[in-house]
């Protein structure tokens, strides 16, 4: 089977070692994740007056 060939993605094998956190990257992506929340409740409305769900 090719998925007993492929190396683990998850292991404990890594040292115990924590990643790296960006914090400028998490900013970003909680700005990102904002927007796409607001865009989707916006559309979510705007279906609802159109007879959808």
């Amino acid at each position: 089977m090719a998925c007993s060939k492929a190396p683990p993605v998850c292991s404990s094998a890594g040292g115990g070692k924590k990643p790296e956190i960006d914090e400028e990257q998490v900013k970003e992506l909680h700005a990102k994740i904002g927007e796409l929340a607001l865009a989707n409740s916006f559309l979510e409305r705007k279906l609802k007056t159109w007879g959808g769900k």
